[in-house]
C-alpha cells in the first residue's frame, strides 16, 4: 500500500488535503503535520471511509503545540508525548488503521516556542540514559498498542553535518546501524522499523556509512518506507547559498588536500568547513560571517601495546604522528617543527600504517567518527588517548580568489548573512 503524506500540505487540515484527491489516484494517506482541526473525529470518519489511513508522529495535530520526544527527561514533555501516542493508537484502531509511527527520540529538550524552528544549542542528556528512557516508553506504548492490534513503527532520525559539528557528537537517537540494532533487540515484537530514505541518505553522508547496507541489514524488521530524495547534503550551507542566489552548484568530492589545491588554482569556486589560516588567505577569500562555530576535538589514537599512553602534550615527543594531508589542526600542533609529522592522503591509509607500526600515533579531525575506525581496526587494537585538544573554532566558506565569483563576493556575503544562524534544527 502506498500512502501520500499530508505533511507536504502544511497549510491545510488533513481533511482539506484529502479533498484534493480521489481514491482513483490515491488509496491511502499518512496523516502527519498540518493545521489543527476542531472537528477531528468527524474528519477522520470522513477520510477513513474513502482512504486507508496511517497516523504519524505529531498527529493528531494538538491545539496547544508541544515537543513530542519519547527520550525526554522533562516530566511535562514525556507525559504529553506518551498520552499523545496513546490517543493516536486508539484513533488508529477506531478508524481502521494498522500502524502508528513516530520518530526516534533525541537527547535534548527544545522549548515549545522553538518547535519546527531552529533549536538553540544546549546541554545533551547522556546517550545511554536517553536510549534507556526511549526504549522504556516505546515498550510501554507497545503493550498498550497490542490491546488495539496496532503495530508501532519507529522512524530513523536524520543527523546533518551541521548538527553533528555543532555538538561535536550526534544529538539524535537511531541514525545509524549499531543504535538501530540495539534498540530493536530491546523493544517488543509489535514494534517495527520505518525507514525514511531521505533521512538515511543525509545521516549516511554525515556519519560516513553505506545507506544501502543499512537498508539490507534491517529489511527483515522494516514495515514501511518514507520515499523522498535529496543529495545527502540537504543542510549544507553551500547548497542553501546556491538556492538563495538562484545559481546551479556542482559538488566536487575530493580528498581534502586536493580540494584545497583546487581553490588555490581556481579549479573550484568555493569550499566549506574551512578553518581560518593566514597562509590560505593568500588564495582564499574567507566569506563573512563564519557559518558555524565548531567545538573541535582533535584526538589521538595509538596502540598502547606499542606506545605508552599519551596523557599530555609532551608525550607526543619522539613519536611518528600520522595526519591528513593539507589539514589545519591547532596552532600549537601545526607550528611545532620538532614533532615528527607524516601526512597521508586519507585517514584510512593513516590507520593502516598505524596498524603496521609504520607510525606511532594518528591525529584525527573533529568530524572523524570512531565507528569508521572499527571497519579497519577489526581487532580493536587502537584506542583513543587521554590527551586531546578541545577548542571552539569558527568555520568559514572559502572563495577562490581566482574564481569569477570573487568579483561578486559582497553580494554572496549579503546573502550569507541572511542564512547563517548558529543553531540547530529538529523536525516536528
Amino acid at each position: 500500500m502506498i500512502y501520500l503524506s499530508t505533511g507536504g500540505f502544511r497549510d491545510n487540515t488533513f481533511l482539506q488535503t484529502s479533498q484534493l484527491f480521489t481514491n482513483d489516484t490515491v488509496k491511502g494517506f499518512e496523516l502527519s503535520a498540518g493545521k489543527y482541526t476542531a472537528t477531528l473525529e468527524a474528519d477522520l470518519s470522513s477520510v477513513s471511509k474513502q482512504f486507508n489511513i496511517a497516523l504519524h508522529n505529531y498527529f493528531p495535530v494538538p491545539k496547544e503545540p508541544f515537543v513530542f520526544n519519547l527520550a525526554s527527561f522533562d516530566d511535562e514533555i514525556i507525559n504529553k508525548s506518551v498520552e499523545h501516542a496513546k490517543n493516536a493508537i486508539e484513533l488508529t484502531a477506531k478508524y481502521g488503521g494498522k500502524f502508528y509511527s513516530f520518530h526516534a527520540g533525541y537527547l535534548l529538550d527544545p522549548q515549545v516556542s522553538e518547535l519546527g524552528k531552529k533549536i538553540n544549542k544546549q546541554k545533551l542528556n547522556e546517550r545511554a540514559d536517553g536510549l534507556s528512557q526511549f526504549i522504556k516508553h516505546v515498550n510501554e506504548l507497545a503493550v498498550f498498542a497490542k490491546n488495539y492490534d496496532v503495530t508501532l513503527l519507529i522512524e530513523n532520525n536524520v543527523v546533518s553535518k551541521k548538527n553533528f559539528d555543532s555538538f561535536a557528537c550526534n544529538p539524535l537517537l537511531m541514525t545509524e546501524s549499531d543504535e538501530t540494532k540495539f534498540i530493536f533487540t530491546q523493544v517488543l515484537e509489535n514494534v517495527k522499523l520505518l525507514i525514511d530514505v531521505a533521512h538515511l541518505k543525509v545521516s549516511a553522508n554525515t556519519l560516513e556509512f553505506d545507506p544501502v547496507a543499512y537498508l539490507q541489514e534491517f529489511s527483515d524488521i522494516t514495515a514501511a518506507y518514507h520515499i523522498s530524495d535529496n543529495n545527502g547534503l540537504e543542510d549544507n550551507i553551500v547548497i542553501k547559498l546556491s538556492k538563495a542566489l538562484n545559481v546551479e552548484v556542482k559538488v566536487y568530492v575530493c580528498p581534502w588536500a586536493r580540494c584545497v589545491r583546487s581553490i588555490e588554482n581556481g579549479l573550484a569556486d568555493i569550499i566549506d568547513d574551512l578553518f581560518y589560516s593566514k597562509d590560505r588567505e593568500k588564495y582564499t577569500y574567507y566569506l563573512q560571517p563564519n557559518f558555524a562555530t565548531q567545538t573541535a576535538g582533535f584526538r589521538f589514537f595509538a596502540d598502547n601495546l606499542s606506545v605508552p599512553v599519551i596523557k599530555q602534550w609532551d608525550d607526543l615527543s619522539n613519536l611518528r604522528i600520522g595526519m591528513l594531508r593539507g589539514y589545519k589542526h591547532f596552532p600549537k600542533f601545526d607550528n611545532d617543527q620538532k614533532l615528527s609529522k607524516i601526512d597521508f592522503l586519507d585517514i584510512n591509509t593513516a590507520v593502516n600504517m598505524l596498524l603496521k607500526e609504520r607510525i606511532d600515533v594518528i591525529i584525527v579531525p573533529p568530524s572523524f567518527d570512531e565507528k569508521s575506525l572499527q571497519k579497519i581496526d577489526t581487532g580493536k587494537i587502537l584506542s583513543q588517548q587521554p590527551y586531546a585538544h578541545i577548542e571552539d573554532i569558527s568555520l568559514y566558506l572559502g572563495l577562490s580568489k581566482k574564481s569569477p565569483w570573487f568579483a561578486h563576493r559582497y553580494t554572496i556575503e549579503a546573502q550569507l548573512k541572511q542564512l547563517v544562524k548558529p543553531e540547530i534544527e529538529l523536525k516536528e
